[in-house]
């Protein structure tokens, strides 16, 4: 007999337990993000090369990259695993970081910040023309994306020398963080865009504490996008994602929100005055 109940409370322990792990299970949230898992390899390092236009110059950022970094990442799942009930904002979020701060791409990081420092130091580069600087180089990347076209980490990016709007918003924003400055991620779920926010005092977007920056082509810090392609408009709420915890800020957008200013109205004079010039 106590046999019996000895073996009818250890079934009765086991059944409790169970129901506990299982709801501890269904209670767990987690986004579990790509990752860069290395492959060991002798290869040679890759050498990634981009001459671009920066104020009255031509200049030429080359860095080498670790192949073994690029290959493994290009080789990673990209996909991102949900437990539990997750908001979209928080794993989007969670997702992105990863990508920009994959440890694998440190010494990266490392290599291309050393040649914009050169660029800066040969140039006597202010933070502002700095942050512009790594713009340009970005924006100039050229712009490419596919039907089926995950996120890039941001080694992959620079390797192929190509990207689509979230690719290379994420290079830059690993770019500046790493340099000290106020960044975030712009991600517009409804219109599948992304650009950057630089922290500024002035001409903010929306209502976040960030003023505009696109990264898919030349373009100046603080003038918003309005329209993507043809007829889509960008008018959603942006999640705001912030990479690091820089504290540089940008300080032109009144500058250059008053060169595309004037840009515009002399485009429209110049229509306005197109019929004339024709009769003439």
């Amino acid at each position: 007999m106590p046999k019996k109940i000895l073996y009818l409370v250890s079934i009765v322990i086991l059944i409790f337990a169970l129901g506990y792990a299982g709801s501890w299970y269904l209670s767990r949230e987690e986004v579990i993000s790509p990752h860069i898992e290395l492959v060991s390899s002798s290869l040679a390092p890759i050498i990634a090369t981009k001459t671009f236009p920066f104020e009255k110059e031509q200049v030429t950022i080359t860095v080498p990259v670790n192949a073994s970094v690029y290959r493994s990442a290009g080789h990673t799942d990209k996909s991102v695993r949900i437990i539990g009930n997750v908001s979209d904002a928080i794993w989007i979020s969670d997702s992105y970081r990863a990508m920009v701060n994959d440890p694998a791409q440190e010494e990266f990081y490392h290599d291309l910040i050393a040649e914009f420092r050169k660029i800066r130091t040969q140039y006597n580069l202010s933070d502002d023309e700095y942050l512009e600087l790594m713009a340009v180089y970005t924006q100039s990347l050229r712009y490419e994306t596919l039907e089926e076209n995950p996120a890039k980490f941001p080694v992959e990016t620079v390797v192929d020398g190509a990207g689509d709007c979230d690719d290379k918003s994420l290079l830059l924003a690993g770019l500046l963080s790493r340099e000290g400055y106020q960044v975030a991620l712009l991600s517009f779920e409804p219109e599948r865009h992304m650009a950057i926010g630089v922290g500024s005092n002035d001409y903010h977007y929306q209502n976040t504490n960030f003023t505009f920056l696109e990264t898919t082509n030349l373009s100046y810090i603080g003038v918003p996008t309005e329209k993507l392609g043809v007829d889509i408009l960008l008018r959603s709420s942006p999640i705001v994602i912030t990479i690091g915890e820089g504290k540089k800020s940008y300080t032109g957008s009144d500058e250059t929100r008053y060169i595309h200013e004037t840009e515009i109205l002399s485009e429209k004079k110049a229509m306005e005055l197109e019929p004339q010039v024709k009769t003439l």
